[in-house]
């Protein structure tokens, strides 16, 4: 079948973007003169001018030969739809290496990673669970590809050992720790646990080392001004045997700091710590003053006073 330009024709089109107006029969409409020009007579084509609102999007690119398949992650349009990684398969997947797939792969840029699963090697770690009780006493494992964290606490009478027995989140409370001569409340910070020891005829130093060894626990060790200012807080008023000792006595009036140390740590005892003009050689154990909001005093290591013990709460 001959086409219009072997006939000699040329097929004049009023516009790039909507085409020429032709019926189904390919015979043209309204006035032929209009749209039909023989070759020799046409001289060069020209791009006809356009109507309102319409767009002149130039020659078709070339496009090359598509033959569409799977999608795959690969910065490609592999399924020939003008897109590039869509619907890509999404999958289970182990991004921090735990043993557990409880990531999801995605593709960004033509590479597969893997989302969601940023907690490194925690298979087999401590977890606190569902529980109540706050205490990292379970251990992280996989079921079914999903990380969890089995914590049942199995509640019993609460002792005085830092841990949450009955499984109400608290540790050793409602005087677990206190005897007939002692009251002692427990108040936590972070994971630190400390007993607040009250004993109406005072406790030597020594004597309340021994009470808070009972529960495994140590005389408080302080670490900072803030750590001072907390537990002056929570006991209140009154002096109270903390765990800062020297083993050299200097006399009174005789200022040392550099030879005290907490027990049974040995870490130096932050300057900072003391009240002015303190240690003054009154004694070889130090405490809480109650006339200096708290900061440390020395004295002699026999004298009745209340004390603080200090632990770790326990899985």
């Amino acid at each position: 079948m001959l086409g219009l330009r072997d006939m000699g024709w040329v097929f004049l089109c009023g516009s790039v973007v909507h085409g020429c107006a032709v019926d189904v029969g390919g015979i043209p409409n309204d006035d032929p003169a209009d749209m039909f020009v023989r070759a020799e007579d046409s001289g060069p084509m020209e791009t006809p001018d356009l109507g309102p609102g319409e767009e002149d999007l130039g020659p078709p690119p070339d496009m090359p030969d598509c033959e569409p398949v799977a999608e795959l992650c690969n910065d490609t349009d592999d399924d020939c739809d003008g897109r590039v990684d869509e619907d890509v398969a999404v999958t289970a997947c182990d991004g921090d290496e735990d043993g557990c797939m409880d990531g999801t792969s995605t593709c960004v840029d033509g590479d597969v990673v893997c989302e969601g699963d940023a907690r490194a090697n925690q298979v087999g770690g401590e977890c606190d669970g569902p529980d109540a009780d706050s205490v990292a006493e379970g251990t992280f494992a996989c079921e079914g590809d999903v990380l969890v964290c089995p914590d049942d606490c199995v509640a019993e009478a609460e002792a005085c050992n830092q841990r949450d027995d009955d499984c109400d989140g608290a540790v050793d409370e409602e005087g677990a720790c206190s005897d007939d001569a002692d009251t002692c409340r427990a108040v936590r910070r972070g994971e630190a646990v400390y007993l607040i020891c009250t004993d109406p005829g005072g406790e030597s130093n020594y004597g309340a080392e021994g009470e808070c060894d009972r529960g495994e626990y140590d005389l408080a060790v302080i670490d900072d001004e803030d750590e001072l200012t907390f537990l002056y807080g929570e006991a209140g008023v009154g002096n109270w045997w903390v765990g800062a000792r020297t083993d050299r006595f200097d006399g009174p009036g005789r200022r040392n700091t550099d030879t005290w140390s907490w027990r049974p740590s040995g870490a130096d005892v932050d300057e900072d710590l003391w009240a002015d003009d303190e240690p003054s050689g009154d004694g070889s154990c130090a405490h809480l003053w109650d006339a200096r909001n708290g900061q440390l005093n020395d004295a002699s290591c026999t004298n009745g006073m209340n004390y603080i013990c200090e632990g770790v709460v326990r899985p």
